[in-house]
């Protein structure tokens, strides 16, 4: 006999509305502990997928660690030495997550830095002389 129908089955017995109120939203509680339990579930599992196909550092602890120092440094509240000691100390991140976070944070100035006519050339340059070079 399942937890639901022992419920019910105690509340036809039970004569005092008081009681029944009560035994009421301990029902109430424990279906809406169950709804959250499976939430928790179904994005642990998505978690799982997301871990199973993509790379390490782009993990969703990874890339909420990277959103949360973008929206901080938006608000003006950043300190990058402050934040790198948040990371390990307080969320438990080991150097090589938080060398992963501050990786995807520099993305956007390699990025600029490598559209620039003289350093994009220099690239491409060094790029072409070594593929003369390599056997």
């Amino acid at each position: 006999m399942g937890i639901d129908k022992k419920f019910k089955d105690l509340k036809l017995k039970i004569k005092d509305p008081k009681v029944r109120s009560e035994l009421r939203k301990l029902m109430l509680k424990r279906k809406n502990a169950l709804k959250k339990l499976k939430k928790i579930e179904e994005i642990e599992n998505k978690e799982i997928l997301h871990n199973k196909y993509l790379p390490k550092h782009l993990s969703p602890k990874i890339l909420n660690a990277v959103g949360f120092i973008e929206y901080a440094k938006r608000k003006g509240g950043l300190d990058m030495p402050g934040m790198t000691k948040f990371l390990m100390e307080e969320k438990n991140f080991s150097e090589k997550e938080v060398s992963w976070v501050l990786l995807l944070l520099s993305f956007e100035a390699i990025e600029e830095i490598l559209a620039t006519p003289e350093i994009g050339g220099m690239i491409k340059n060094a790029v072409q002389k070594s593929r003369g070079t390599i056997h």
